[in-house]
């Protein structure tokens, strides 16, 4: 008995000292928690910015899968981003000119919608959380807005993301 507890004190000074060996030399950071987010200062606020209106893209190759061979399709398309209110966007792909969804942007049919979610920018930072119409598939767009012009630099979806390099600009009379 007097054996066993030798060889387990032994083994307890061992594990100890293999520990304490292991904390020397290193650093703990204390994490502290903070309720502000780390661009906003006292000085420089952060400043939640609204959209409104059409946006559209230059034309673009899309892929399209063609349903009864699977074969895939490339055509030039439009990307539209339609900012509804201070929260809504939908997103579609068109092949017809601006001014023509600019003068019908009120009957817009649902088919020819591909997308529809929310967005927010903070201090020209834009994030848009899309929900696709055909399925349950969520898609996150990143990039940078301001009321003219928007570059969208990557759209992730569940554990895929692809970098977008795409510029949109605003539609309006003149165009």
């Amino acid at each position: 008995m007097a054996k066993a507890l030798c060889i387990l004190f032994t083994a307890l000074m061992c594990f100890t000292s293999a520990v304490h060996a292991q904390k020397i030399g290193t650093i703990t950071v204390k994490k502290e928690k903070s309720t502000e987010s780390s661009y906003e200062s006292a000085d420089h606020p952060m400043k939640q910015e609204y959209m409104r209106g059409l946006f559209y893209s230059a034309k673009m190759k899309d892929e399209r899968v063609h349903n009864p061979k699977f074969q895939f399709l490339k055509r030039s398309s439009r990307y539209y981003f339609y900012f509804l209110n201070d929260k809504e966007v939908c997103f579609f792909r068109s092949r017809k000119k601006p001014r023509h969804h600019f003068n019908h942007i009120h009957s817009i049919p649902m088919k020819l919608l591909d997308e529809i979610g929310e967005y927010e920018i903070y201090d020209g930072e834009l994030y848009i959380e899309m929900k696709s119409v055909h399925s349950n598939q969520i898609f996150r767009y990143t990039g940078q807005a301001n009321s003219k012009q928007i570059w969208l630099g990557s759209r992730s979806a569940y554990q895929k993301k692809m970098q977008l390099d795409v510029y949109l600009t605003k539609c309006t009379d003149q165009n």
